[in-house]
C-alpha cells in the first residue's frame, strides 16, 4: 500500500489516504523453446562386410593354419579330421578376439555363427557332390536298357547283375502316395482359408 496526499476537497488537509498500489503490468511470457524429438532408434546393422572385415577373416584362418601345422609338426601328429577340427578351433578363437577387439561382442558372435553356418553349409554340398560324383564315375560304364528294365528278384546279395526298375516303381509309388494325401489338403485349406478372410 502507498501513502498520497488526499487533495483537499476530499479530506482535511495534512490528512493521508491510503489506497490500492497499482496494478502491475504482465510480464512478457517466456519464449518456450521447443526439443526436437529423439530420434528413433534404428537396428544396427552388423551384416555389412567391408575390406577390412575380409582381412580380419583371412588372417584369423592364416593364424590357425599355422597354429595347427605347429602344433601337428612338434607333436608328430597326423589325420586330416583332426588337423581340420583343430584348425577350425584356432581359427574361430582367433577370429572372435580379432573382431571383438574391433568392433564388439555383438558382431564377434554374430561373425563365429555365420562362418559356422557357412562352413555347415559347405560341408553338406561337398558331400553331397564327393557322393554323387563316386557313383557317377563308378556306375557310368554300367548303364544301358536292362539297367533300367530288370529288378533284384533273382539277385542275391553277392550276385552280379540286376536293375533299377524296382526302385523306379517304388519311387513313382512313394510319390504319387503323397501327391494324393497332399494336393487335396492344400485345395481344401486354400478354400478354408479364403472362406475366412472373406468373412
Amino acid at each position: 500500500m502507498s501513502v498520497i496526499e488526499a487533495p483537499a476537497d476530499i479530506a482535511a488537509p495534512g490528512s493521508t489516504v491510503f489506497t490500492d498500489p497499482a496494478p502491475e503490468a504482465p510480464l512478457p511470457e517466456a519464449p518456450v523453446e521447443t526439443v526436437d524429438a529423439a530420434p528413433a532408434d534404428r537396428p544396427r546393422r552388423i551384416r555389412s562386410f567391408a575390406g577390412r572385415d575380409w582381412l580380419e577373416l583371412l588372417l584369423s584362418a592364416l593364424s590357425g593354419l599355422t597354429a595347427t601345422m605347429l602344433l601337428f609338426s612338434v607333436m608328430d601328429w597326423d589325420g586330416y579330421v583332426g588337423a581340420f577340427l583343430f584348425w577350425l578351433l584356432c581359427f574361430l578363437t582367433v577370429y572372435r578376439c580379432v573382431v571383438g577387439s574391433t568392433q564388439g561382442g555383438i558382431v564377434a558372435t554374430d561373425r563365429v555363427m555365420t562362418v559356422l553356418v557357412v562352413l555347415g553349409g559347405l560341408l553338406c554340398v561337398a558331400t553331397l557332390s564327393w557322393l554323387v560324383i563316386f557313383v557317377f564315375v563308378k556306375g557310368i560304364g554300367l548303364l544301358n536298357f536292362e539297367f533300367f528294365t530288370n529288378d533284384m528278384a533273382d539277385v542275391g546279395p553277392l550276385d552280379s547283375g540286376g536293375g533299377a526298375y524296382h526302385a523306379i516303381i517304388g519311387t513313382l509309388e512313394q510319390v504319387g502316395a503323397a501327391t494324393l494325401v497332399a494336393v487335396p489338403a492344400a485345395i481344401i485349406t486354400f478354400f478354408i482359408s479364403q472362406r475366412l478372410l472373406s468373412s
